[in-house]
């Protein structure tokens, strides 16, 4: 049991407020589609070719191994952006999903879960942690300074439907990732680091994470409680989609 802090998410209405000792939520993720919003640091890098990202769906997960395999095995969490997915794989005009990448091992056609090598190309678009704490801090964020990188290096094809897929390079490298985990919003959004290469340039980005993933055009359809969103949130509409409130960035982990 411990006692719960009030913390300021921003807006004359963004004070998540817990009652004293109230249970722990733990470090939590929820699993599923998030929308991540990406702020470049540097607002000149938006001339290169590495500084138009602006926002992907990702895959963010909690990994835990069992402890009667390894209790010494530490949490995990994993970031995979669409973006990467799509990349690492296409559909040819047989209707198969086959790699883009180049295997190590290669594919292994007598395998009877993954003969293409689609899926052991797909895995290369996640990146994990290197740990992931299990209680979160006394402002009830989870502190994950480090991710494996997602490099892909996709060759050039022809899809099923005849379109020509250019040769690219991508690189993501994340870091020092907030996941905010309270006992009334138990991982339901981050803030992060991301160094983003293309093979000719990179560029730093802030990115921003909600789950739900939800479109939007206004900061109000953010604010819609059918959208499943935390109404305790300070959420607004950020490249697409809602998104934590980018203002109020100094008063989130920072």
């Amino acid at each position: 049991m411990r006692s719960v802090t009030a913390i300021w998410l921003g807006g004359t209405a963004g004070l998540l407020v817990g009652c004293a000792e109230q249970p722990s939520a733990g470090c939590q993720v929820q699993d599923g589609a998030w929308h991540v919003a990406y702020v470049l640091k540097n607002p000149a890098e938006a001339s290169t070719s590495c500084g138009a990202l602006t926002s992907d769906t990702f895959g963010v997960y909690k990994y835990l191994v069992p402890a009667s395999e390894d209790p010494r095995t530490p949490s995990t969490m994993a970031l995979r952006p669409q973006a990467a997915v799509s990349l690492a794989t296409y559909i040819d005009s047989a209707g198969t999903r086959r790699p883009r990448v180049e295997l190590t091992p290669p594919e292994d056609p007598a395998n009877p879960t993954d003969p293409t090598g689609a899926l052991q190309a797909s895995r290369l678009a996640t990146a994990l942690s290197t740990s992931f704490p299990n209680e979160p801090d006394a402002q009830d964020g989870c502190r994950v300074p480090s991710f494996s990188r997602i490099s892909i290096a996709a060759r050039a094809v022809t899809d099923g439907s005849g379109a020509a897929l250019p040769a690219r390079t991508v690189d993501y490298q994340f870091s020092d990732v907030y996941l905010y985990s309270s006992p009334s919003a138990p991982g339901v959004l981050f803030r992060g680091s991301l160094v983003f290469g293309d093979g000719n340039c990179t560029a730093e980005y802030r990115v921003l994470g909600l789950s739900p993933a939800v479109p939007c055009t206004t900061d109000a359809e953010c604010r819609n409680p059918a959208t499943g969103i935390n109404r305790e949130l300070d959420v607004v509409c950020l490249n697409g989609g809602c998104a934590p409130n980018p203002t109020t960035w100094t008063l989130f982990g920072e």
